[in-house]
């Protein structure tokens, strides 16, 4: 009975970290660029979020969200624990799985453990950042250590009256 029920529990196990797995290979195959996540790069580059904002003095995101609107600021924010090597890091911002900008290479010196970048997107739909990891300043050697994603939705607008712009009509003196 005892040894039934430890057989169970194995059994479990291992049906859940088969899950586990499918879903994880599922999710990074479905990078717009196809790249799959280097083991080693993702130990480095990890944690990304996305925010409305960042704290200036202590780097922390504020505003966590996966859902903004076009022409607002984003930042992808992400821990880095490169062991006291110095790198470069890159970010490819898709949408709608089409590559729509690429950031400048930033270096990273290893005194530091938080990165951000920030960007924004004209239209709305379906967007994604990958963050790279690099050791080269040329990013040749470029590394895909995280994957956020995010939807870009239309600025909501307040309708004007036919184009007529009315300001100021209720101050007029006679």
């Amino acid at each position: 009975m005892i040894g039934g029920l430890i057989l169970l529990c194995i059994i479990s196990f291992v049906a859940l970290a088969i899950i586990g797995k499918s879903v994880s290979s599922t999710a990074i195959k479905g990078t717009p660029s196809g790249n799959t996540i280097d083991p080693a790069a993702a130990a480095i580059i990890s944690n990304a979020q996305t925010a409305t904002g960042i704290n200036q003095d202590t780097a922390e995101p504020t505003g966590i969200t996966s859902t903004f609107t076009t022409h607002q600021k984003l930042y992808l924010i992400f821990s880095v624990r490169s062991h006291g090597q110095d790198g470069y890091m890159e970010v490819k911002w898709y949408q709608n799985n089409q590559l729509q900008a690429t950031s400048a290479v930033t270096p990273h010196h290893a005194q530091y453990d938080v990165a951000y970048f920030q960007h924004s997107y004209s239209t709305a739909g379906d967007a994604y950042a990958e963050v790279y990891w690099c050791t080269q300043m040329s990013c040749s050697d470029a590394r895909l250590a995280q994957v956020a994603h995010f939807t870009i939705t239309s600025t909501s607008l307040v309708p004007s009256h036919d184009g007529l712009v009315l300001s100021d009509a209720d101050r007029r003196t006679v």
